[in-house]
């Protein structure tokens, strides 16, 4: 049987209103979690800095953008393990290749 029970909260009228958060300003988006890089020339994002952490979480030594979307070729020819799960079959040679004259839609 599942649990039975309910909470009340009560609404109340306060005077102080919320600070507003900070205007993004230039490439760089901040708050006390994590600042934000961006690329101005292809708006991709260059860095995610956790402050909590203390750490980078954006490899820059990727050939690729971060969350960069890529057409992966090669995992198509049977048999390999991607396509059947098996230990015996061979891990298929894939190439990843950037996108070409792209656009992203709204």
């Amino acid at each position: 049987m599942p649990p039975v029970g309910y909470k009340a909260y009560e609404l109340r009228q306060t005077k102080e209103e919320p600070p507003a958060p900070p205007a993004p300003s230039g490439k760089t988006v901040e708050n006390q979690y994590y600042r934000v890089v961006l690329d101005a020339a292809s708006g991709a994002v260059r860095s995610i800095f956790d402050r909590d952490l203390n750490k980078e979480l954006v490899n820059a030594s990727s050939p690729y953008r971060f969350d960069q979307y890529l057409y992966v070729t090669g995992g198509d020819k049977s048999p390999n393990r991607i396509l059947e799960y098996s230990y015996a079959l061979s891990i298929p040679e894939l190439t990843p290749t950037a996108p070409v004259a792209g656009r992203s839609f709204p």
